[in-house]
């Protein structure tokens, strides 16, 4: 298990690259800044920004099938995706621990298939549709998390 960094000043300055280099296990800690993502996830994968107090946004999509991915710390802006932010299918298993999710206005943020999704400590700000879609035999829970 590795651990890649992604930031502007650095080797690797896109996720979709970080997701090219990745394999199973692997942790993408992302510098603060903003990033631009459309891409599907192969592999078990823990995305977390490196800046607690000044952490990572990700512009864009991700789509997980099958898989086991933890997103910690960061913020998901959907001011530019007329989209789904995250999208889980066929028995995905999803941790956001402490992430916030702001300027959606079409679709839920967070669309789960058949998919289990544990959500800690974050927040759905500025929401002007459902924070999570859920289908099949999804199972949804959620501990200390703010909606407006």
């Amino acid at each position: 298990m590795q651990v890649i960094k992604v930031g502007s000043e650095l080797d690797i300055t896109n996720l979709e690259e970080a997701l090219s280099i990745a394999r199973s296990g692997d942790t993408i800690r992302i510098m603060s800044g903003e990033y631009y993502v459309g891409a599907s996830i192969d592999y078990d994968i823990t995305f977390e920004s490196d800046n607690t107090k000044i952490p990572a946004t990700i512009k864009g999509w991700l789509s997980v099938k099958d898989k086991k991915c933890i997103f910690k710390n960061l913020v998901f802006d959907g001011s530019s995706v007329d989209n789904n932010l995250i999208h889980a299918s066929q028995g995905s298993q999803l941790t956001v621990k402490d992430c916030l999710f702001k300027n959606v206005f079409n679709k839920p943020p967070i669309y789960i298939i058949n998919s289990n999704i544990n959500l800690q400590g974050s927040r759905f700000l500025d929401m002007k549709t459902n924070a999570i879609n859920a289908s099949g035999t999804s199972v949804i829970n959620a501990d200390d998390c703010e909606y407006q």
